[in-house]
């Protein structure tokens, strides 16, 4: 994937109709752009740039506003941070900015100065602004390691990293540091897309391995491409691979602390889970796993089901006779986060919990709320020892322990997952 294979994803993803370009050279990726409306500037008047200026004599001078921004002028770490902070300030809402050569694979590439790189790839010291901007930027900054390192700047997409302990003086920072902390760097396959394949799950200090375990059965079968821990603290006390994000959420202000249905940690940890289009405005759709259930077959089907008509996608506990009916069980479900946000449903999501006493408030509260707007999925995407009719085993998509049944953690198959490394988790989906 090259540069110009990103920046036309962005552009074919979001509809962007406007491209600066900062730093033409031959001019190779403004030509592979495709785009409305493309300007380029680069002070080499050799270069085939719309305007031969430096980039901060370009900012000083014109005000147009853009949707996409391409860095890749001259290599140096203050350059590209003055090039961030203009760019940021013409940039439209929803915007997203491009940084090539974020990845020096050699000390050498990342000197400052071209002339010591004649003839030979030069990325000089990029990395060191990316860096800077991840610590201090509220966005979730990421690098697409193809291409000599593609870093993103996704204004729509909030930071949901901790970065307390990634340096700003750029300074002090050294290619011993870039080596030891790829971290720093947050280095993807590929760009984080509305569309990308996302699961989240959600639980308090007690369940947090519970959700490791179910989290490793999901992977061996499916290639999710992200899936993020709702968590009460800032870091997870177990290592955890690169596409588990963990986003502490004890911080959010959505209910009451003196409302109806606030008794403890546990209680505001439900009632999240009913706002994920608030927590995740990259995405247009999201499935949330309940703590105590184990995938057992893929669910690529989940993720391509049409909901343009519904807000939710959930199976019904047929057994349940109250109202409002039917009644969905919320232990699986499908957020069709677009249509959400677009009806502004989960404003009225979060006024009725934070104004009705509801026995199960988050699955209460979105079942009086949405009312025949949720979407009936078969029992085999959340088969419980109360379904009916009972799903035979050998049908069962995902197995939900909710409810009266025995113990999650002494189930012969918690514990084979349990014992499975994260490397065998994921090898699972490539082997099949």
């Amino acid at each position: 994937m090259t540069r110009y294979d990103i920046i036309n994803r962005f552009i074919s993803d979001r509809n962007f109709t406007s491209f600066l370009e900062i730093g033409t050279y031959r001019g190779e990726a403004f030509r592979h752009v495709s785009c409305e409306h493309k300007v380029s500037v680069d002070p080499d008047e050799s270069t085939p740039a719309t305007y031969h200026l430096t980039s901060d004599a370009y900012f000083r001078t014109y005000k147009e506003k853009f949707d996409i921004v391409f860095i890749d002028g001259l290599h140096e770490c203050n350059q590209v941070w003055r090039d961030i902070q203009n760019s940021l300030s013409h940039l439209n809402k929803h915007g997203v900015i491009i940084l090539h050569d974020c990845h020096p694979t050699s000390e050498k590439m990342q000197e400052k100065h071209m002339e010591s790189q004649y003839g030979a790839p030069w990325t000089g010291d990029v990395w060191k602004a990316f860096v800077k901007a991840r610590a201090t930027l509220p966005y979730e900054l990421y690098v697409v390691d193809n291409d000599m390192g593609c870093g993103v700047i996704d204004t729509d997409l909030p930071r949901t990293s901790d970065v307390s302990a990634l340096p700003t003086d750029m300074d002090c920072m050294i290619y011993y540091d870039f080596v030891s902390h790829p971290e720093w760097m947050n280095f993807r396959r590929n760009i984080i897309r509305a569309t990308d394949r996302a699961v989240v799950y959600a639980g308090t200090r007690n369940l947090y391995h519970e959700m490791t375990v179910s989290a490793k059965s999901l992977l061996y079968h499916n290639g999710a491409d992200r899936v993020f821990f709702l968590i009460e603290d800032d870091a997870f006390p177990e290592d955890l691979p690169d596409c588990i994000t963990c986003i502490n959420v004890s911080n959010q202000e959505f209910f009451r602390k003196d409302g109806p249905n606030y008794n403890n940690n546990w209680t505001y940890m439900v009632m999240i889970r009913a706002v994920l289009s608030k927590l995740f405005p990259q995405y247009d759709c999201i499935i949330h796993l309940d703590h105590d259930t184990i995938v057992r077959k893929p669910i690529d089907c989940l993720w391509n089901l049409n909901l343009d008509r519904y807000y939710f996608a959930a199976v019904e506990e047929k057994q349940i006779r109250i109202r409002p009916h039917p009644y969905f069980n919320f232990g699986v479900v499908v957020h069709n986060l677009q249509r959400i946000r677009e009806d502004k449903v989960d404003d009225t999501i979060i006024q009725t919990l934070n104004t009705s006493r509801l026995a199960l408030p988050e699955q209460d509260a979105v079942n009086s709320v949405c009312k025949r707007n949720i979407l009936e999925l078969p029992a085999t995407y959340n088969a419980m020892y109360f379904n009916i009719p009972k799903v035979p085993e050998e049908n069962v998509v995902i197995k939900h322990y909710a409810g009266r049944s025995k113990t999650f953690s002494s189930q012969d198959e918690y514990k084979h997952y349990d014992a499975m490394t994260w490397e065998q988790a994921l090898k699972g989906e490539k082997k099949k």
